[in-house]
This record gives C-alpha cells, structure tokens and sequence, in this order.
C-alpha cells in the first residue's frame, strides 16, 4: 500500500527528506541555468526565487537552443516532457519552496504519493544530471578545454 500524505505535515516524518529532494531539484535547476548563462556568453544571474516552475519553464526554454542535433532533440523532448509532468504535483504543493520548509497546521497538505514521487524522482535526477553533463561538455567545448 502506498504511503500518502494527506494531513497537515506535523509528525510527518518524510517531509524533511521531501524538503531536501525538492530543494536539490531547485538548485540542480539553477546549476543548469548558470551552465547555460556560460554558453549563452552572460554573466550568471542571482536567482533568487525558489520557483521550481518559473526555472523549469527557463530551463526547457533555453535548454533547447543548444541542442541541434535531431537524435538529441528527439531523446530530450519526451524526456522534457516526462519531467513537466512528473513536476507538476511537486510544484502544486510546494512550488515555492516553503510547505515542506515550514509547518501550517491551519493548511492540509494534498495527497502526494510518496513511493511514486520517489521513483520518478529517480528518472527526473538522472535526466538533468544527463543535461547538465551534456552543457558541461559544450560549456568545456566552448571555452576550448576540450
């Protein structure tokens, strides 16, 4: 039986291993968005905001100028957007970054199922750890390291 987050989170003793998983999608986000900053020729930005949608949305959009190759459009597409869809109930509970930060006993947290967010967890990772390998190496290409 999958376990469920249905109530308010106090006593909840998985919320601080979802506050981390989705604080390291945030900041695996922005690591990619700095990659990009670098390829683009910008300086990086601060990033501020916790909004795993807003650097999502950017990611998606920017992500796919440096990508010309068919085959790698063709891999990362479905693959984009698997992640779009398996962010979403993240980002319907927690967008911000403060649900799982901070305790509101007045607000019931929606259902969540924890087993399957762990598991595509698992995918979205390893998808943009494969993006941030690949803007590294054009970064590297780039800057002549390569």
């Amino acid at each position: 039986m999958p376990r469920q987050i249905v109530t308010a989170f106090s006593g909840q003793q998985c919320i601080p291993i979802l506050f981390l998983m989705r604080h390291s999608l945030e900041l695996q986000l922005k690591m990619i968005l700095a990659l990009l900053d670098e390829l683009d020729g910008v300086s990086p930005k601060k990033r501020g905001e916790h909004l795993l949608s807003l650097y999502w949305g950017e990611v998606q959009r920017r992500a796919a100028r440096h990508f010309r190759d068919d085959e790698l459009k063709k891999y990362l597409s479905p693959e984009f957007e698997y992640i779009t869809e398996q962010l979403r109930p993240l980002t319907d509970i927690d967008d911000r970054g403060t649900t799982f930060r901070y305790e509101d006993h007045d607000q019931a947290m929606p259902s969540l199922d924890i087993d399957v967010f762990a598991d595509s967890s698992a995918e979205v990772f390893q998808t943009l750890d494969y993006l941030v390998d690949a803007l590294g190496t054009f970064c590297d290409h780039k800057a002549g390291r390569i």
